[in-house]
């Protein structure tokens, strides 16, 4: 059929526009098609897990950040102290990751691929502190010597003595919870107690009770193995002083007598008995018995 005058032109007219508009929408639902799947593989991720480094145990909340030149993006790890980030373009990115009372780690030029799933696990070790303190006698007020102050959280132990003025340091301790105590021969044990090490100083001071001895015996007649009563005996050394006397049976007892070296003396009328180099510990209970 032929199309002719006016009405025709108009006709071939709306046809080629009908085509036009046909071509375009194909040109650009290809192109759609061709592209989706290119901008689906232009990005990749960053996935891992942030653990303690000494007890390998997940950390949660710890705070990733992840930035290149452009942008900068911040994510935390979850209850398994795992995390994902999101689409990343690709290139190299600075991974900055952050905890309270952990030493942060950061690492440079992190590559991250079109369409690739990078996988970056880090372990973070906690931060360091101080402890130091001074420990005393409970009864004098004065500084003990050699006392061993010890901490453990049963997987890490430190432990220091003091020194002629009763003071001990420990540095180089993983911020925590732990259980101290102190103890030395002769003294009753402090602890464990309770102790939370944080970053920077901590001071824990001691008052030790210096343990009580005993020493008791007979006060004899050599000739007739007989008891002597009313016999002054002394233990002394050079910083305590003790004495009694014996009771009808000739039998004597001293409590309440500091650990240490001693000299016993028995002293009976122009009479006198020496036994020197008598030790005495915490908590112990000695025989000495006397032969005029």
């Amino acid at each position: 059929m032929k199309i002719i005058g006016k009405k025709g032109d108009e006709m071939m007219f709306f046809f080629k526009q009908r085509n036009y508009t046909v071509l375009l929408i194909i040109f650009f639902v290809m192109v759609y098609f061709l592209i989706l799947p290119v901008k689906a593989t232009t990005y990749g991720r960053l996935i891992g897990i942030v653990k303690d480094l000494i007890t390998e145990v997940p950390i949660k909340d710890a705070s990733i950040n992840i930035s290149d030149e452009k942008c900068t993006y911040v994510i935390s790890t979850d209850v398994n102290g795992k995390f994902s980030s999101g689409n990343l373009s690709p290139g190299e990115y600075k991974i900055t990751v952050d905890m309270e009372d952990y030493d942060s780690i950061i690492s440079s030029k992190v590559l991250i691929d079109s369409g690739v799933i990078t996988i970056n696990d880090f372990s973070l070790a906690k931060k360091r502190g101080v402890l130091s303190g001074i420990v005393k006698n409970k009864d004098t007020d004065k500084p003990i010597e050699g006392v061993m102050v010890r901490i453990t959280d049963g997987r890490s132990t430190f432990s220091k003595t003091t020194d002629s003025l009763g003071k001990y340091i420990i540095d180089n301790i993983y911020a925590g919870t732990y259980g101290i105590t102190a103890s030395l021969e002769n003294y009753d044990v402090e602890g464990p107690n309770s102790l939370s090490i944080i970053p920077g100083s901590t001071t824990k001071d001691f008052s030790l009770k210096r343990l009580k001895g005993e020493i008791f015996g007979r006060v004899m007649n050599g000739k007739n193995k007989e008891g002597i009563p009313g016999v002054i005996i002394i233990v002394v050394n050079g910083e305590n002083t003790y004495e009694t006397f014996t009771g009808s049976d000739g039998d004597f007892s001293i409590t309440g007598i500091c650990s240490g070296y001693y000299e016993v003396i028995a002293k009976d009328g122009d009479m006198e008995r020496y036994f020197t180099d008598i030790l005495i510990r915490g908590g112990s209970i000695i025989s000495q018995d006397i032969i005029f």
